[in-house]
């Protein structure tokens, strides 16, 4: 049910935008509301998303207010493509950790170790995410 996009998001941005011009596009948001996932870089799914007004959106496996703490540019982050009201959830979730998990950096404690640990509970349904945000975790 994953579709892993972390190479090649740019062809799928272009089968994307095809399914819109084809009409196809309320295919394509269903299949994302149903669980089908696209992962890859936010930059790339931003291309993915664009057009759909706002039906799916990409969300940062991590949040983006911690870039700064991560050392990464916003737009390199792992993401994935979300209807609206899934991704909206999920921020409000992270958002909720957001001030425990700067603690923990401010401390010099281990920040990524404490984005896992809330992942593992904001993720705890979504195997596939989880997955995708240890491993980019792991690879930064």
């Amino acid at each position: 049910r994953a579709i892993k996009a972390l190479e090649g998001s740019q062809k799928l941005a272009q089968a994307a935008k095809a399914a819109r011009l084809a009409g196809k596009a309320d295919d394509f948001v269903a299949a994302i509301k149903n669980g089908d996932r696209i992962f890859g870089s936010y930059k790339d799914l931003k291309k993915i998303t664009k057009g759909y007004n706002h039906a799916i959106e990409a969300h940062h496996l991590v949040p983006q207010a911690l870039a700064n703490e991560l050392g990464q540019k916003v737009d390199d982050f792992a993401s994935v493509v979300l209807d609206k009201e899934t991704h909206k959830g999920f921020t409000k979730e992270w958002n909720s950790v957001l001030e425990s998990i700067r603690n923990v950096y401010k401390n010099h404690g281990d920040i990524k170790a404490e984005i896992i640990k809330n992942a593992e509970k904001i993720y705890k349904n979504h195997p596939e995410m989880l997955e995708v945000t240890k491993k980019w975790l792991e690879s930064i």
